[in-house]
């Protein structure tokens, strides 16, 4: 029962033993043995075979005697008196979790695809027959509960550092069965043992299969566990601990050598002991470093790098930080579309003027991922008005200072223009074109100070421009007369009252409200119970009460042909906003009758 045999050979002499570890194949023989014995037997086996471990059922059921295979958890009432159905299904289970727990030792830290679908499944199948009274009477709670917590360590093991979602939904649904008295301590013990070596180190860390690694696991996941916290007459509770000593750092990070921060780039992993290569996108948990030949940076917005870890010293410095350094390309655009050359084409040429840095750029074969190409070979062959030269500049730009996730928001705000020209705009889209102005106007948005913003405030000027334009075009097209937008400006100004109850004194139709609020939004007036604008109003005053409700500048700027539409202003800082008709430079008078304008 505590054999520790390790043997990379199936010499005749390992044969041997490997019988002498086999489960009896007759009903008199298995009388004589208790189960968690074969737990234990099935588990030294595996051990004792290690090369023939194989990720699969039908290697389990290899293990298991033709007589409990046919037997376990079958019904009572059908089958012969002399035959033990407890012990046959106690047999049933101990064996195969001993089969799981010499496979989990085997493809610790792996992750092996096909070790971890036969572990889940037999888990799932471990918590079935609990949950099920027939068979938790025919194979005993307390059995059930062992071979459970064994078969989930060893998923565990296997998935160590991946934090794999479905164990861990296996290992929460576990965990939550505090209210069940049947559920001890060792069960608890071995469900939080599970779940700390699935996010070991949080998830920088897995699991050796070196041979000490694999016998510090087996002292720290023995199958039999404690009732209580100071039991220790089958297994010291310390030995549980000694799965650090098979812990190593496994973390594969990419790292911007410019930026100094963690990137997400495509890495192909090639292992001697696979022989496919593995494609994962860092930062990942790769396989033990020793068996790891060559790592590939392959991603189209990094240059390419090809570490070879059969140097030693390689493999040695990466194994300790775990740390690769990519560079990122500068990218510019190289548009063929049909010329052999691949020559930059002369509306892409012009379109470039203006563009930061692009007199530091060279042209280079496809260095951004294809996605990029492809949607500028559509900009630029387009014969869409949508794509203006400006716009075109703009996509250059994100492409060569490598943002294009910028450009998203640039589609959707010159989308939210044109619509606005079509009358087909939401008030909500308003909202995020003036959302998206103030963060551009701000000095707080850029993440790192110096480095360029990702929306220029020359793009959103254009953009405001455009709507400024398309509202005046539609305050032309839909009101009339021509002061109609006055006179509702002039009657929202002055309803608001003290607490803003008074309503809008005149009946608008849909269109004349769809426009009010356009205005008001676009020229970020502030609603009339706030503003509260009387005849005594002078300007200083309604500058110094903008700027304690934290108006900007611009804002009043714009208020105030607004509020020369509903009164008479003079521009003195001594007068008020009453019935004083405007003073001129050269002394004469003359009457305030401005229409707003963009």
């Amino acid at each position: 029962n505590n054999c520790t045999v390790m043997c990379t050979t199936t010499t005749d002499v390992v044969r041997d033993v490997a019988l002498k570890l086999d489960a009896p194949e007759t009903h008199f023989e298995l009388n004589g043995i208790r189960p968690d014995f074969l737990l234990l037997r099935a588990m030294s086996r595996g051990l004792v075979m290690w090369d023939e471990i194989r990720p699969s059922q039908d290697w389990i059921e290899g293990h298991i005697p033709k007589i409990v295979k046919q037997n376990a958890f079958k019904d009572t009432q059908s089958q012969d008196s002399s035959i033990d159905i407890r012990t046959l299904s106690q047999t049933y289970v101990c064996i195969v979790a001993g089969c799981c727990l010499a496979m989990g030792l085997c493809f610790a830290g792996t992750s092996n695809e096909d070790a971890y679908h036969c572990l889940l499944d037999n888990a799932r199948f471990m918590l079935a027959k609990i949950n099920n009274l027939l068979s938790a009477e025919q194979a005993g709670r307390v059995c059930l509960e062992m071979c459970l917590n064994t078969v989930v360590l060893s998923l565990a093991v296997v998935m160590s550092g991946s934090g794999d979602l479905e164990v861990m939904r296996l290992v929460r649904r576990l965990r939550s069965r505090v209210w069940q008295t049947e559920v001890m301590y060792g069960s608890h013990m071995a469900t939080h043992m599970s779940l700390g070596l699935l996010f070991l180190g949080g998830g920088r860390y897995s699991l050796s299969r070196s041979n000490k690694a694999v016998a510090a696991l087996l002292c720290a996941l023995h199958p039999i566990f404690p009732l209580s916290s100071s039991d220790n007459r089958y297994h010291l509770q310390a030995f549980r601990h000694l799965y650090v000593l098979a812990s190593e750092p496994r973390i594969l990070v990419t790292q911007d050598i410019d930026t100094g921060q963690a990137c997400c780039v495509d890495v192909v992993v090639t292992a001697s002991s696979d022989p496919h290569h593995m494609r994962v996108s860092s930062p990942c948990i790769v396989p033990e470093w020793s068996s790891i030949d060559k790592i590939e940076v392959c991603s189209p917005g990094y240059w390419s790098i090809r570490l070879e870890l059969s140097n030693a010293t390689v493999r040695k410095a990466l194994s300790h930080s775990g740390i690769i350094y990519v560079k990122k390309r500068n990218s510019m655009l190289i548009c063929d579309l049909g010329t052999e050359s691949g020559s930059v084409l002369p509306r892409l040429a012009a379109s470039l003027t203006g563009v930061r840095g692009v007199a530091q750029l060279q042209c280079e074969e496809n260095s951004f991922d294809p996605q990029t190409r492809t949607l500028g070979h559509y900009i630029l062959s387009s014969e869409n008005k949508f794509w203006s030269n400006l716009f075109v500049s703009a996509f250059v730009e994100c492409v060569v200072e490598e943002k294009m996730q910028v450009f998203t928001a640039l589609v959707q705000l010159e989308k939210l223009v044109s619509e606005l020209s079509q009358a087909q705009h939401m008030m909500v889209d308003v909202w995020q074109l003036l959302l998206a102005t103030e963060f551009v106007g701000s000095t707080e948005h850029c993440a790192f100070p110096g480095t360029a913003p990702l929306l220029t405030e020359d793009h959103m000027d254009h953009l405001w421009m455009k709507a400024l334009g398309a509202l005046q075009d539609l305050c032309h097209k839909h009101l009339k007369p021509d002061t109609r937008m006055n006179e509702l400006l002039q009657s929202y100004l002055s309803c608001g009252g003290r607490d803003g109850s008074e309503r809008f004194p005149l009946a608008l139709t849909p269109i004349e409200a769809s426009l009010l609020t356009l205005t008001l939004l676009l020229h970020k007036i502030p609603p009339p119970h706030i503003t509260q604008v009387t005849p005594q109003t002078t300007v200083p005053d309604l500058y110094t009460k903008m700027d304690a409700l934290g108006v900007p500048v611009d804002a009043v700027v714009r208020m105030l042909p607004l509020l020369l539409v509903q009164l008479p202003i003079n521009v003195s800082s001594g007068m008020a906003l009453g019935h004083t008709p405007l003073q001129t430079g050269t002394g004469t008078t003359t009457e305030c009758n401005m229409e707003l304008g963009p």
